[in-house]
């Protein structure tokens, strides 16, 4: 058990032998010993009922030799890119799972492994392979755990992991063909995507998160999981959203929520959301002259949901 409550979330993690650091920016420090001692170290729980994912602290806390791979690929990364930075705004930095650092620009590649974190201010858009997209706004910080994808087919997998921070993502072309092929975890619960768009807000310390599901560019709403320890909850329905406060906590029935509520909890992540039209006339904006999906009609679909750890 971590004390701190969203302390777990947004420490530096850090490796001394086989103890795990966990040390936030005032210089607090917790230890965990041992906790490398094992093949597969356990899983994190917070004493307010945030769970970070053992593989996960492990990636964070970094390759027992940072740099060992450097020779291996691009930026220190290795590997083929999963997709690309296509929009940010002040300082992102990364992470590659090699241990190497850097801070991010419009048009750099991201892989699988890397963590990626915003500063004060700071957002990002990345559009990944299969062209979904996703931005994550201020003071957040996510993890790229996992991704597959065949062009010629559309199948494949894509697994992220968000700590902190508001998000948006609408789903390419791995939902349409694997209508389970798309996860997100997050400290509370983990999200199975369908074919649509959502949009996240990780709740500062003592409040819930929530995640609300909208139609995507083409006009697909699609469906969304969102399940813990304790329960799952399931969203069909335009607008639609559900709360957690803690990973033993269910999920709250489903409520319909506004374009307009649903636009304010992930303002700081629209900003850098690839072009995505729906987005734009649901919030009252101009739609761009790019982007996936045609420009909506009329009224225009939802905009993306939210959700994210308490």
């Amino acid at each position: 058990m971590i004390p701190g409550g969203s302390f777990v979330l947004g420490a530096d993690y850090q490796r001394q032998g086989t103890d795990l650091v966990l040390r936030n920016e005032a210089g607090q420090a917790v230890v965990v010993r041992d906790y490398f001692a094992s093949d597969t170290p356990p899983d994190l729980v917070s004493d307010t009922g945030l769970m970070v994912d053992g593989s996960l602290a492990s990636r964070l806390a970094g390759s027992i030799a940072p740099g060992q791979y450097a020779q291996a690929g691009g930026g220190g990364a290795g590997g083929d890119a999963i997709g690309k930075v296509d929009k940010i705004s002040g300082t992102v930095n990364v992470t590659h799972a090699n241990g190497s650092k850097s801070q991010l620009k419009a048009g750099d590649p991201v892989y699988q492994g890397d963590v990626v974190e915003s500063g004060k201010g700071g957002s990002i858009g990345i559009l990944f392979t299969d062209k979904t997209t996703f931005s994550l706004g201020e003071s957040a910080r996510m993890a790229l755990d996992s991704m597959v994808f065949d062009p010629n087919s559309g199948r494949g997998s894509l697994g992220l992991s968000v700590l902190q921070g508001a998000f948006l993502l609408v789903s390419g072309e791995i939902a349409k063909v694997n209508s389970e092929g798309m996860t997100i975890k997050t400290p509370v619960a983990t999200i199975g995507i369908r074919g649509t768009a959502i949009a996240s807000t990780a709740g500062p310390e003592g409040t819930a998160s929530s995640y609300a599901l909208a139609r995507d560019p083409s006009g697909n709403v699609g469906s969304l999981t969102i399940s813990n320890g304790s329960g799952t909850t399931t969203l069909s329905g335009e607008n639609q959203a559900t709360t957690v406060s803690s990973f033993y906590v269910a999920p709250s029935p489903a409520i319909t929520m506004s374009r307009m509520d649903i636009v304010a909890q992930v303002a700081t992540a629209l900003t850098s959301l690839p072009a995505q039209p729906a987005l734009f006339a649901a919030s009252g904006g101009t739609p761009p002259a790019s982007g996936p999906g045609p420009a909506p009609t009329g009224g225009g679909p939802a905009p993306v949901a939210p959700a994210g750890p308490a």
